[in-house]
């Protein structure tokens, strides 16, 4: 058996009636530097749907989100039907060579497809390369969806969708990026950055690394792990490196759990996201009430601008 060459810290945890032993890193319980907040509890995480982060409680939820993007929707087509338009906007399938498929998209459709993108953000951040337990075995470290994507039409070069679209931009309470979810980059001045840099996260890294290195992998960081393999397109044949895939991401989870990777990772970034939210509940109630009173349908849309020829100086 190979020896681990992390510093270990023997903990046992009982997930399921089953005792659970690990590492993680010695230096983890040292003094953070002066700039690094103190941690809190560091938990033990073997699955993506224990991550939770301060900043969640202000994240719109599959419900919320799918409520914003209908109200966006309904206060757009009113707008095309009030400026002479004739063509709403409309959801759409996107096939697997990314073009629009105009088979008919119900609610349901939507809401899944929001909801599988909901959980990518935090859950599957390359602030940890990867980590997910119950696929790892079968599609190594691709995590496509199991949904159809959606795609919502908003024309093509039409004056009035484009002004409509102008206007419900300058209004919604979202970034104009944010057509399906709402992120953290939509949180008052951007949200939290990860702080891989912080001292905690470097130490925890290396001992990951050093972990992967006892198992005959060279990675400095599983974002390094994830990048050897980049996600295949779905419904294109697998690559002959399948299986070697399949095994790196097995080795990569086992090194996260006896290092306890993502539990430092939450830790750290649950300490800096929690100054955040000290720091912005102000902003981040207004950020509420605005989307609340947004779809409640107690924003309007400012009147078009018009424009006027500019009068020719030729007279001749």
């Amino acid at each position: 058996m190979k020896k681990k060459t992390c510093a270990l810290v023997m903990v046992c945890v009982v997930i399921g009636g089953v005792c659970l032993s690990g590492c993680t890193p010695a230096s983890t319980n040292t003094p953070p530097t002066l700039s690094e907040p103190a941690l809190g509890a560091i938990a033990t995480i073997t699955s993506p749907d224990q991550i939770v982060l301060p900043t969640d409680a202000y994240i719109l939820s599959t419900e919320q989100s799918l409520a914003l993007v209908l109200a966006e929707k309904a206060m757009l087509d009113t707008c095309i039907l009030n400026d002479g338009g004739s063509t709403p906007s409309s959801f759409q399938f996107i096939d697997e060579r990314g073009l629009s498929n105009p088979t008919p998209v119900s609610t349901v459709d939507v809401t899944a497809y929001i909801d599988s993108l909901r959980g990518d953000p935090k859950r599957y951040n390359t602030l940890y390369g990867f980590f997910n337990p119950a696929t790892a075995t079968i599609s190594g470290y691709d995590r496509y969806p199991s949904v159809r994507e959606v795609s919502w039409w908003k024309g093509s070069g039409d004056p009035i969708m484009d002004s409509c679209v102008a206007r419900l931009n300058s209004v919604k309470p979202t970034s104009p990026e944010s057509a399906w979810v709402f992120t953290d980059a939509d949180l008052p001045d951007g949200g939290e950055p990860w702080h891989v840099s912080d001292s905690r996260m470097v130490a925890a890294t290396q001992s990951w690394s050093e972990c992967m290195n006892s198992s005959g992998y060279q990675y400095a960081s599983p974002v390094d792990a994830w990048m050897a393999y980049p996600p295949v397109i779905p419904g294109s044949p697998a690559p002959a490196s399948e299986m070697e895939e399949q095994a790196l991401a097995r080795a990569d989870i086992q090194c996260k759990r006896e290092t306890n990777l993502v539990g430092i990772a939450v830790a750290v970034q649950s300490a800096y996201e929690q100054e955040y939210v000290d720091s912005h509940r102000d902003a981040l109630v207004q950020m509420q009430s605005r989307i609340a009173d947004f779809i409640a349908g107690r924003v309007t849309l400012p009147d078009a601008v018009e424009t006027t020829a500019t009068p020719s100086m030729d007279q001749s």
